[in-house]
């Protein structure tokens, strides 16, 4: 059985106070329940644009059945400079599922990312 490769992508896109999801190609404030079945993992990199200071927040949102409420089922603090991109593991998604960024505190910054699915 052949694997498939698919992924969205944010190019330098500015993450701002307003929860931001990065599940579609260049970020939406429109926050999203998508139901595509798969493996997920994302690839965020900060690397070039946060400083001594920067906080964000990464969220993951799943719903555990297809009539249940989306929560968050992973959550990551982001502080400072970043020496490195950050990957999230491999999660299986699929019954109502986001990725979002949202700034705490600091300015605005720009960020690029992934997120890859495999099915």
């Amino acid at each position: 059985m052949a694997l498939t490769v698919t992924y969205t992508t944010g190019n330098n896109i500015t993450v701002t106070a307003t929860e931001t999801t990065l599940a579609v190609t260049d970020g939406s404030t429109t926050l999203q329940t998508l139901t595509d079945i798969g493996y997920y993992t994302l690839v965020l990199d900060g690397v070039a644009s946060m400083v001594k200071g920067d906080e964000y927040l990464l969220k993951v949102y799943e719903k555990a059945q297809s009539a249940g409420t989306k929560r968050v089922i992973m959550q990551l603090r982001i502080l400072g400079v970043q020496t490195e991109p950050i990957v999230l593991p491999n999660l299986f998604l699929g019954i109502g599922w986001d990725m979002t960024l949202q700034l705490i505190s600091a300015t605005g910054r720009a960020f690029f990312w992934s997120i890859r699915r495999a099915s």
